[in-house]
């Protein structure tokens, strides 16, 4: 990911929004062109919403290891702050 700056705040990104915001239709074009379906706002730490995570095994075609990724919102698809999820051990 390039260094941009997050359009809320102005700091420097560290994460897209990974929010399916387009209908399926422009979802399937938007592959056909190798462009990203998702919302892709770049985020930083204070603005990101964490909702999950993503597992990978590592044998597709953009990684050879296995690993995980965070699933980002963007303050404009993030759930209400009553409707988060608090992390494992904490409020």
């Amino acid at each position: 990911m390039k260094r941009t700056k997050v359009y809320v705040c102005g700091k420097v990104a560290v994460a897209l929004c990974d929010a399916d915001s387009l209908t399926p239709a422009e979802q399937r074009a938007a592959v056909l062109r190798d462009e990203s379906a998702t919302c892709s706002a770049p985020l930083c730490e204070s603005c990101r919403t964490v909702v999950g995570r993503r597992f990978f095994c590592g044998r597709g075609v953009y990684s050879s290891a296995p690993g995980a990724d965070t699933v980002d919102l963007c303050p404009a698809h993030a759930p209400a702050p009553a409707l988060r999820v608090a992390p494992r051990g904490g409020r």
